[in-house]
């Protein structure tokens, strides 16, 4: 709950009233740097006169930058480059900086920043997130995957084949025989409302037709008949154009909407999702500072070059959109 509260500093020349509001711990475990006693380690913070800690070693209250008259700063004292900065602020003396910094040490921590609704009663949990400090795991450590994930890198592992110049694999089913309703007249659905949207920019439209029919003559799509069954059934990728100007390269990208969802279930639902396999970015923008000179590479379209396996194929049939011309 909303409380006022009266600031003074110990030589009586701020007095202020903010309001805050209340929780249990206002920062969790994380405790205040005894300043007073870090000071010993530097000599330009050698004679400032910082507040003792009290006898509970807990942080009572964060003072937010919605009262940045007690934020401001009268005086600054600097050592050298990396060392803590001593300021003086309208409530006394304060350190900004590592209390460590200097000793051989490799830390490293990341934050998360919690954003939760504006209820009071969950107060205390939004704090305590928002302090909540985990350390971010270093590349040398192994990465452990659970059953399901396991599974699903087995059965993609057991399946891959490099075929005619192009990788093929099957679809990493949950169930051996998935069940899967027909979503016919859903995909029709879709399409319809696509081409309204097109309709609506020839320009757009043109360019999503002209997409369709480089995927044609890539053979990444193919014209199917109405006789072709498998034993996993069939089902229909909704799909809709993404516009990105911002983008130099790719402005209008087709996306294959495979979690869309039918009486229920979705293509998504009946696969594993599989580990995550891409590189951790912490690590790769370690990597990239780490070297003078940094090489990257893409591979066009790379996930439309990986075939699906022939008896998984009716599960991935589109319909194409009426060429008005």
């Amino acid at each position: 709950m909303p409380v006022e509260v009266r600031l003074q500093s110990h030589n009586g020349q701020t007095d202020a009233k903010i309001v805050a509001f209340t929780t249990n711990r206002v920062t969790g475990s994380l405790q205040p740097v005894d300043w007073k006693q870090h000071a010993r380690k530097w000599d330009h913070l050698a004679g400032i006169k910082f507040p003792n800690l009290g006898k509970r070693p807990t942080v009572d209250m964060l003072i937010g930058l919605d009262y940045p008259d007690l934020h401001y700063s009268y005086r600054d004292i600097r050592g050298k480059p990396g060392e803590p900065i001593a300021r003086l602020t309208p409530l006394g003396w304060t350190c900004i900086g590592d209390p460590n910094s200097g000793q051989d040490q490799t830390l490293f921590n990341r934050t998360y920043f919690a954003r939760g609704q504006e209820d009071r009663n969950d107060l205390d949990n939004i704090v305590r997130k928002f302090w909540e400090i985990e350390n971010v795991k270093t590349p040398s450590e192994n990465v452990f995957l659970s059953s399901d994930e396991q599974k699903a890198l087995s059965k993609v592992e057991q399946s891959l084949e490099f075929k005619d110049g192009h990788y093929e694999v099957k679809v990493p089913w949950k169930d051996d025989t998935p069940s899967l309703p027909n979503n016919y007249n859903m995909a029709l659905s879709r399409l319809a409302n696509t081409e309204k949207r097109l309709n609506k920019d020839p320009s757009i439209a043109n360019v999503y037709t002209q997409t369709i029919e480089k995927y044609i003559e890539k053979g990444y799509v193919r014209k199917v008949s109405t006789k072709e069954e498998t034993v996993t059934g069939k089902w229909y990728l909704p799909h809709f154009p993404v516009i990105r100007p911002d983008k130099e390269t790719t402005k209008t990208r087709i996306v294959f909407d495979a979690s869309a969802k039918f009486q229920g279930i979705s293509l998504n639902d009946t696969i594993h999702q599989g580990p995550k396999l891409q590189q951790d970015l912490f690590d790769v923008l370690l990597r990239f500072r780490k070297y003078p000179v940094a090489l990257v590479c893409d591979i066009a379209e790379m996930y439309l070059r990986i075939k699906i396996a022939p008896d998984d194929r009716t599960v991935s049939q589109i319909f194409m959109a009426r060429n008005e011309n």
